[in-house]
């Protein structure tokens, strides 16, 4: 209303509701950074974060109908994955190229406060103490130094790394994709009728589906 031209930055969780997301929005928030982390319920319920794959795909897709810019990321390198979660991800990346793709991604980090901290043990993890790199920020001895930082080393029990390759070629198609423009949009005409026009794969042409107005409802339901 005092015609700040301000732009809001929030952390936020990936479970929230698309009405949190509207107040966030029409309060000027227009980037937010979520807990994503995979699209794979397999590998979300190996990182205990309590949503699933579908979940995280419903919040890009409300993100980008509130024009809100959702920065993610992508892990790989988890404790007892397995590559069917990354086959699974690769399939399911070209259908969603008209939403928001991840900013990057990177291997599994063993941080303080995590489950795979507190409970090594229990997840097939070896500690190895913190990260040689601070030995050279804080010269204190290495009891202390274990005791004091955030980004610890580690070794996997398994010590064999799954096939993460589908999944990385799926979503470097997938930040193609979208800076070229692709898109899909819903339009409901005046007598209730609709269509939708599916323009995810670049550089070929759109496809038009035209809905009667029931099936424009059941779509806007579902």
């Amino acid at each position: 209303r005092r015609n700040h031209d301000w732009m809001f930055f929030w952390e936020i969780k990936s479970n929230m509701r698309r009405e949190e997301l509207a107040v966030l929005a029409e309060a000027g928030v227009r980037w937010v950074q979520p807990g994503i982390e995979s699209l794979d319920t397999a590998l979300l319920d190996l990182m205990k974060k309590g949503v699933s794959a579908m979940q995280n795909i419903q919040l890009l897709k409300w993100c980008g109908e509130l024009s809100i810019f959702c920065g993610w990321n992508l892990l790989c390198g988890l404790p007892g994955e397995t590559a069917a979660s990354y086959q699974r991800m690769a399939e399911i990346i070209p259908k969603i190229h008209h939403l928001q793709p991840p900013s990057g991604g990177g291997r599994f980090q063993l941080h303080r406060f995590s489950p795979y901290f507190d409970h090594p043990e229990n997840y097939g993890i070896r500690w190895a103490g913190a990260h040689p790199m601070f030995r050279y920020a804080f010269p204190v001895p290495e009891s202390d130094l274990n005791e004091l930082v955030y980004l610890h080393e580690f070794e996997l029990a398994s010590g064999a790394a799954v096939d993460t390759a589908p999944m990385e070629e799926a979503s470097r198609r997938w930040r193609a994709a979208h800076h070229a423009g692709v898109t899909m949009t819903f339009t409901i005409d005046p007598d209730g009728s609709g269509s939708i026009e599916d323009g995810r794969r670049p550089h070929s042409p759109k496809r038009i589906y035209r809905l009667t107005p029931e099936e424009s409802r059941l779509y806007v339901f579902l």
